[in-house]
């Protein structure tokens, strides 16, 4: 695109896994193309302000989360006490539960599919080249971290104390569970987790 002339300062950022930021002032004359390059250094990114909301929730890819594991309690700034395990057939009921009593207000939480569950994965060394069919019409989705990423695979700053085992989901297709830590090869002893999701408004 074309600017006035004058003085401007470029910022880039990137995040994959890590985060990179850099900045550089450059002069535009009339009518001129110019490539600029901006060196990025890894640089740790103040938290943002998650779920201040009374339930302790927070919005990830327009679904609001409770950051919780069901089982855990919100105190406020973290989750207190143990996720428990559930088979599948006493995982589908919870949303029902949590939705009966009105839980924060709302009436409509509900599991999430496998493809939302996995949009929570964070690698702290990025993703392999593998990826995964999910068979839902959608694109295909990383498989795994590269080794050595920080576990459990999750932004523990918007769901604190989750731990790193299998959690349940809605999906038929592709799988029924997703497994928050670096492994390629999972195995689901004693159920699985669960969090909920439900749509943000």
């Amino acid at each position: 695109m074309k600017l006035p002339q004058g003085e401007y300062t470029v910022e880039a950022r990137k995040s994959d896994g890590k985060d990179y930021y850099g900045k550089k002032s450059v002069y535009v004359a009339n009518d001129s193309l110019q490539t600029v390059n901006v060196s990025l250094q890894e640089v740790i990114l103040p938290a943002k302000p998650y779920g201040t909301a009374a339930n302790g929730s927070t919005v990830v890819g327009g679904l609001e989360w409770l950051r919780c594991s069901v089982g855990q309690q919100w105190t406020g700034s973290g989750c207190a006490g143990s996720a428990k395990k559930y088979t599948w057939e006493e995982a589908k009921p919870i949303p029902d539960s949590f939705n009966a009593k009105g839980y924060g207000g709302k009436r409509d939480w509900r599991l999430p599919t496998l493809r939302e569950l996995l949009a929570l994965r964070v690698c702290s060394n990025g993703f392999t080249s593998d990826t995964r069919d999910l068979n839902d019409r959608g694109d295909p989705v990383p498989q795994y971290c590269k080794h050595g990423s920080s576990e459990p695979t999750i932004d523990m700053r918007r769901f604190p104390q989750t731990p790193a085992t299998l959690f349940w989901c809605s999906s038929t297709n592709g799988g029924t569970d997703v497994f928050f830590v670096n492994s390629n090869t999972p195995i689901n002893v004693g159920g699985s987790a669960v969090r909920l999701a439900r749509a943000s408004q």
